[in-house]
C-alpha cells in the first residue's frame, strides 16, 4: 500500500487549482504588493505552470534606476528577450535615460522589442537635452500613456517626437527648453514662426499640465486634441499664465489645482461642463478667501453659465487667529454671487 502510493503520489494542492484561480491570486498578488517587495518571485517556482502565469505580472513594470539601468537593460536584451512581451510600463528615474542613451548603442533596438509597452515615464533630465535621434528610440508606436517630468529639450519639435498617435493619456510637469546661448538662436526662430507644424491626437483623452508654462505652448494648432475629456492644471504661479490655446472649447470637464493667492489663469475659450477647483494653502488664509478666489476664478471663465457641476475641494486650512467662527464663515459663502450683478 506504501509502495502504491509513493508510486503516484497525491498532486500538491497549490499545482492541482485551475489554471482561471490561479491566474485570480498573482493577480491579486501583483496589484497588492505593486511598488514594493513582491513575492511573485517565490511563486513562479511553484511549478512550471506557475512560472509561466507569473510573468505576466512579474515583468509588467519595469523600472530603471541610474545603478541599475545598463544592468536590467542588457540582461533583457542579450539574455531574455523574450521577456520583452511582457513589459507594459518603463519608468526611467533620475539620469537614468541619459546613461543608457550615453553607454549603450543597442539601447534603440532592445527599447524596440518593448512591442506591448503601454505607459512611460521619464522622469528628470537634468544634465540637458538629448539628441533627437536618442529622443526617437524612446517612441513607442503603441504608448497609450506618457508621462514626462523634469526634462529638457532642445525645442518643440523634440518634444512632439514623443507623442505616437495611439496616446490616451499624456502628463507634462516641469517641461523645459534649454536656454544655452548655442540653442537661443534656434528657438528663436521656432516661437517666431508663423505656424508651427503641430500633429493630431484623435485618441487623447485626459491631458494634465504641472507647474510652470513654457510659452512655446502658447503656439496656436500645436497640438490637434479634439477628443480630450479633462484637462487637469496645476498652477501655482503667482504672475500671469495663459493656457495653451490649442486646446478644445468643448472641453468637457477642468480641474485646476492652486491655492488662494495664486494667479488665477486665462482660460481663453474653455467651456467646461464639469469644474473642480482644489484650493489648498498651508498658511493661516481666512477660510472666506477660498470661496473669494473659487468665485473669482469660475468668472474668468468666458461661459460660466455653461457649468452643470461645479465641485470645490479645500485642503489644508487653518482658520487664523481672531478670525469669525466657520460657521459665520460659511454663511457668508452663500451670499457671494456667482457672477457680478448685470452679467
Amino acid at each position: 500500500m506504501a509502495g502504491a502510493e509513493l508510486a503516484n503520489p497525491r498532486p500538491h494542492p497549490y499545482t492541482s487549482l485551475p489554471t482561471e484561480l490561479i491566474i485570480k491570486i498573482l493577480g491579486i498578488v501583483g496589484t497588492y504588493w505593486h511598488g514594493i517587495k513582491s513575492p511573485l518571485a517565490d511563486c513562479a517556482l511553484v511549478s512550471r505552470t506557475w512560472n509561466t502565469l507569473c510573468r505576466p505580472h512579474m515583468f509588467y513594470t519595469v523600472t530603471l534606476y541610474s545603478n541599475t539601468v545598463l544592468k536590467r537593460l542588457s540582461f533583457l536584451h542579450f539574455q531574455a528577450a523574450h521577456l520583452c512581451k511582457y513589459i507594459r510600463a518603463v519608468y526611467f528615474r533620475a539620469d537614468a535615460a541619459e546613461i543608457i542613451v550615453a553607454k549603450a548603442e543597442w539601447f534603440p533596438e532592445c527599447f524596440a522589442r518593448l512591442t506591448n509597452l503601454h505607459k512611460l515615464r521619464l522622469f528628470s533630465c537634468a544634465n540637458g537635452p538629448l539628441p533627437a535621434a536618442s529622443l526617437a528610440a524612446f517612441a513607442a508606436p503603441q504608448l497609450r500613456r506618457l508621462l514626462i517630468d523634469g526634462w529638457q529639450f532642445a525645442g518643440v519639435y523634440d518634444l512632439l517626437s514623443l507623442f505616437p498617435p495611439s496616446l490616451e493619456e499624456l502628463q507634462l510637469e516641469s517641461i523645459k527648453f534649454d536656454r544655452s546661448p548655442n540653442n537661443v538662436t534656434s528657438r528663436a526662430l521656432e516661437l517666431k514662426a508663423p505656424r508651427i507644424p503641430g500633429i493630431r491626437l484623435e485618441a487623447l483623452r485626459n491631458l494634465e499640465i504641472h507647474h510652470g508654462f513654457e510659452s512655446i505652448f502658447a503656439t496656436p494648432h500645436l497640438i490637434e486634441c479634439p477628443n480630450l475629456a479633462c484637462l487637469f492644471v496645476i498652477c501655482w504661479q503667482k504672475g500671469p499664465t495663459h493656457l495653451p490655446p490649442w486646446l478644445p472649447t468643448s472641453l468637457p470637464e477642468l480641474v485646476l489645482s492652486s491655492g488662494p493667492d495664486s494667479a488665477i489663469p486665462h482660460f481663453g475659450a474653455l467651456r467646461p461642463v464639469l469644474v473642480t477647483l482644489s484650493i489648498c494653502s498651508y498658511d493661516a488664509t481666512p477660510y472666506l478667501d477660498f470661496f473669494t478666489w473659487a468665485r473669482d476664478c469660475i468668472n474668468r471663465l468666458p461661459d460660466p453659465r455653461a457649468i452643470r457641476a461645479l465641485t470645490i475641494d479645500i485642503s489644508g486650512y487653518r482658520p487664523p487667529r481672531g478670525t469669525l467662527p466657520r460657521t459665520l464663515r460659511l454663511r457668508d459663502v452663500l451670499s457671494i454671487p456667482l457672477l457680478p450683478p448685470g452679467k
